[in-house]
């Protein structure tokens, strides 16, 4: 009987370790299996035959029971703590949702997204981004958010711009892009049809903004008398301490001081034609060459259906070029391509004003034998402006309903006024001076032609 308890004993404790192994809660099953085999150690076996007759025995106290039941669960439950996968704060998780003891039935989404921690913030522009799908873009490969806002600027920018080529986009700072992304946000949220129009003006903003911070400064310093920098309003006691001198004889003691000076006109108006041009060049079609994924031209072809005629294989028709499709001109574009060509076109008017009558003035004495060859090349440039002025003028008309905008005007308005000055004195002299010889007889006209041989050939002496 001794070794027949030690038996049920080490089958009993065999049996409980694998019942508390595979789950601490199952204790009511090892109270019920553990009547039958404490009862066995005794010698009497009447208990065995009335568990076979009854649904229950109940031949143990329940405070014993407790006891017993209760001793192997409290000792298994640090390991059964242990087994469940709790997140780890130092990499930036969040905590669990609220009634989850564990990551146990959480779905990969939501793991994915509670490892982002609380960098719930855009990329562009800062702002807290709406964990709900449908208001944030996630991207995979860098592990950013991103609002629908810049997304939707983002996209609205490279659909309408050559934004790779942009010349200044890429060298903006981080501050210069989120501020960039905030003003663009508001005018994308207006709702309004010019949106693009304002978001184009601010990414002109942003662009001059770091072309002045990068430009090169122009250092221009000159070496005057303190009075001088006195009366310009200059602190002379910081010029005196720090400013490089020198000793002149006149003036004494002159000092240089260092003016920083920047035309933020002309880097706005570059940075201006920059991002216009970049509009311009997305309407436009490849130029016509070679066919797109294939090295051959049109020779080739030609070579190819030759031997292909040689060889018996029938050549393939060569199909006509396509059409070029036709690209849609807003009112906006149109207008913005006009307010790009209008100072140059006012130029040209200009020009074709001073110009032209002079010209038609001075054809009537081309044939004149007193008029001078200078006058007749000034004449042609005058001329040649004329044309070109002219074929500006009528090709800004065409530019303005296809929202292009044209190369500056070459000419200066200066070089255009000098030159009508000067073919339009040359032109009075010149009617006069016939006028003159006119009123003389051939013996005048022949004595002025020798003082005038004799002028020619004189020395400085004579």
């Amino acid at each position: 009987m001794a070794a027949n308890g030690q038996v049920f004993q080490d089958a009993q404790s065999q049996e409980e370790t694998q019942v508390y192994d595979s789950d601490p809660m199952d204790v009511e099953k090892v109270n019920e299996e553990e009547v039958p085999l404490t009862q066995a150690d005794g010698a009497n076996d009447e208990p065995e035959e009335e568990t076979q007759n009854h649904d229950s025995v109940v031949q143990v106290p329940a405070s014993e029971a407790e006891e017993v039941c209760a001793s192997p669960a409290k000792e298994n439950e640090p390991e059964a703590s242990k087994q469940l996968v709790q997140p780890d704060p130092s990499r930036g998780f969040r905590p669990l949702p609220a009634g989850a003891a564990s990551v146990e039935g959480i779905g990969w989404k939501d793991l994915r997204e509670m490892g982002q921690g609380a960098d719930q913030y855009c990329s562009t522009c800062r702002a807290h981004v709406d964990p709900a799908p449908e208001k944030r873009v996630f991207k995979k490969g860098h592990h950013q958010w991103q609002c629908r806002t810049c997304h939707n600027v983002t996209t609205l920018l490279y659909k309408r711009m050559d934004m790779k080529n942009l010349q200044g986009w890429k060298d903006l700072s981080e501050a210069q892009v989120q501020r960039f992304y905030q003003e663009a946000g508001k005018c994308l949220a207006l709702g309004q049809r010019s949106c693009f129009g304002k978001i184009q003006g601010c990414l002109i903003d942003s662009v001059t903004q770091s072309e002045v911070h990068r430009q090169e400064t122009n250092v221009k310093g000159e070496f005057l008398p303190l009075s001088v920098w006195a009366s310009k309003g200059y602190n002379t006691e910081a010029i005196e301490a720090k400013a490089e001198k020198r000793k002149s004889d006149m003036f004494g003691w002159v000092y240089r001081v260092n003016v920083l000076s920047i035309n933020y006109s002309h880097i706005e108006e570059e940075c201006r034609q920059r991002v216009l041009q970049a509009t311009r060049k997305v309407g436009q079609s490849k130029p016509a060459g070679k066919a797109k994924g294939k090295g051959k031209n049109i020779a080739d072809g030609a070579a190819a259906a030759g031997n292909g005629e040689q060889s018996g294989s029938k050549a393939k028709p060569s199909k006509s070029k396509a059409a070029k499709p036709k690209v849609k001109v807003t009112a906006e574009e149109k207008k913005e391509a006009r307010t790009a060509n209008n100072p140059h076109l006012g130029n040209v008017r200009k020009a074709l004003r001073l110009l032209e009558p002079v010209i038609k003035d001075c054809k009537s004495i081309l044939k004149c034998t007193s008029c001078p060859e200078d006058l007749k090349e000034e004449l042609q440039a005058a001329q040649q402006i004329v044309k070109d002025a002219t074929k500006f003028k009528s090709a800004a008309q065409v530019a303005g309903q296809q929202g292009k905008v044209l190369d500056p005007w070459t000419y200066e308005n200066e070089t255009c006024k000098e030159l009508a000055k000067n073919i339009k004195s040359k032109t009075e002299s010149t009617r006069s001076m016939d006028q003159l010889l006119s009123k003389m007889d051939d013996t005048a006209l022949a004595n002025l032609k020798k003082a005038a041989e004799e002028r020619l050939s004189a020395t400085d002496v004579e």
